[in-house]
C-alpha cells in the first residue's frame, strides 16, 4: 500500500482537507460504503506516522475483521476510496465558487421550467459575478450565464428581445483574452518549445484590437500591450503601459493572474538587459520587489530556488546590501529544505 496512488493523494491533502474528507464520507449521499470509511479512518490515523504499519493485510485484518486476507477484495477497496477522493477534490474546487454555483442553479431551473425561480437565481449569478476577479473564468462564467438567460428567454417567449448581442460581445471578449493570454506565454516560451504562432491570425488580431474599445478591458489590455512590447521592443511605451497594468493591479486580477503577469515582465526585464540595456536591471529588482510584497512569488509558502538566487544576486549586483540581507534573512525559510543550508 506504500507506493498506492491513494496515498499519494491524501498526503497532498492539507490537515484540513482531510477532516473534510472524513465527513464526506460519513455522509450517505457521498459514500454508501462502511469499509471504504473505515478503511479511511485507518489510514488517516497513520498517515503522519511511519508508513510501516500501512500495510494491505493490516488494513485488510481492521476493515475486514475475521476474514481471511483477499488481495483482489483490498484492491478493490483502495480503487472504491481513490474514486471517493476524487470526488471529494472535485467538491472541494466548487466549494464556496458562488458564481459557478448559482450557475448550475440557473440550469437547474430552466430544465425544470420555473421561471420565477430562474429570474432569482439569475440576479444573483450576475450579482456575484460582477464582483468576481476579472480574469477568464470571468468571462467564462459570463458568457455560460448569459447562454442560459438566452435558452430560458428562447424557451418561455419567442417575442421578447434576442440575447444574441450581448452573448456576441462577451464570447469576442472571452476569444480575445485566451487567444493574447495563449500568444503571450507561447512568445515567452519559444526559446525552449521553439514553437511560433500563427503570425497571420495574431498580426489580424492585434490590428483589429488597435484603437477599439475592446483594450478598456484590462486583461486585454494588459497582454495586448505585452505582444506589443515583444513585437516593438525599440518601443518602450508599450512596457511603461505594461507595467502600470501591473504594478497597479487594473482590473481585481486574482493572484494566480497577476503571479504569470509578473513573471512575462520579469523574463522580459532580465532579456532586455541581457541585450545590453542596462536600466532593466533596476526595473527587474522594482518588479521583484513587488512580486514579493504581494506574495506571488510563493506557492504553498515555498519560493523557486531560481527565484531567491536571482533576487539576491540582483540586489547585491545593484548594491543594495541591506535590502538584501533583509530578504536572505526573511525569505530563507521559504526555500526547499534541502536546498537551504547550500543557498
Amino acid at each position: 500500500m506504500q507506493k498506492s496512488s491513494l496515498l499519494r493523494q491524501l498526503m497532498a491533502l492539507r490537515p484540513e482537507e482531510r477532516r473534510r474528507l472524513g465527513l464526506f464520507l460519513a455522509s450517505p449521499y457521498h459514500n454508501q460504503r462502511e469499509d471504504v470509511r473505515q478503511l479511511y479512518a485507518f489510514i488517516d490515523q497513520r498517515l503522519e506516522e511511519d508508513w510501516g504499519g500501512l500495510s494491505k493485510e493490516s488494513a485488510f485484518a481492521v476493515v475486514y475483521s475475521g476474514e481471511a486476507f483477499d488481495a483482489k477484495k483490498m484492491n478493490y477497496l483502495l480503487s472504491f476510496l481513490s474514486k471517493a477522493v476524487e470526488g471529494f477534490l472535485v467538491q472541494e474546487e466548487i466549494r464556496g465558487d458562488h458564481v459557478r454555483n448559482q450557475w448550475a442553479l440557473l440550469r437547474a431551473y430552466r430544465r425544470r421550467k420555473m421561471p420565477r425561480f430562474f429570474q432569482k437565481a439569475l440576479k444573483r449569478a450576475r450579482d456575484f459575478q460582477r464582483r468576481s476577479f476579472r480574469d477568464v473564468e470571468h468571462y467564462e462564467l459570463a458568457y455560460s450565464i448569459e447562454w442560459e438567460n438566452y435558452l430560458h428567454t428562447a424557451g418561455e417567449q419567442r417575442n421578447l428581445p434576442s440575447q444574441l448581442p450581448v452573448l456576441n460581445e462577451t464570447l469576442d471578449t472571452l476569444f480575445f483574452i485566451r487567444r493574447l493570454k495563449q500568444s503571450s506565454l507561447l512568445q515567452a516560451h519559444q526559446s525552449v518549445f521553439r514553437e511560433e504562432d500563427d503570425p497571420r491570425l495574431l498580426k489580424l488580431i492585434m490590428g483589429f484590437l488597435e484603437g477599439s474599445a475592446f483594450l478598456e478591458a484590462p486583461l486585454i489590455a494588459v497582454y495586448y500591450h505585452y505582444l506589443k512590447m515583444v513585437q516593438e521592443p525599440g518601443k518602450e511605451g508599450y512596457y511603461q503601459v505594461f507595467r502600470q497594468h501591473i504594478l497597479s493591479g487594473k482590473g481585481g486580477l486574482p493572484k494566480e493572474e497577476r503571479r504569470a503577469l509578473f513573471l512575462l515582465a520579469i523574463n522580459y526585464g532580465i532579456q532586455r538587459y541581457n541585450l545590453g540595456r542596462e536600466s532593466f536591471l533596476r526595473e527587474v529588482f522594482v518588479l521583484y520587489q513587488a512580486a514579493l510584497e504581494d506574495g506571488l512569488l510563493l506557492e504553498d509558502g515555498r519560493m523557486s530556488r531560481f527565484a531567491f538566487k536571482n533576487i539576491a544576486g540582483i540586489g547585491l549586483r545593484l548594491e543594495e546590501y541591506a535590502w538584501t540581507e533583509a530578504f536572505i534573512h526573511d525569505f530563507q525559510h521559504t526555500l526547499p529544505p534541502r536546498r537551504r543550508s547550500n543557498y
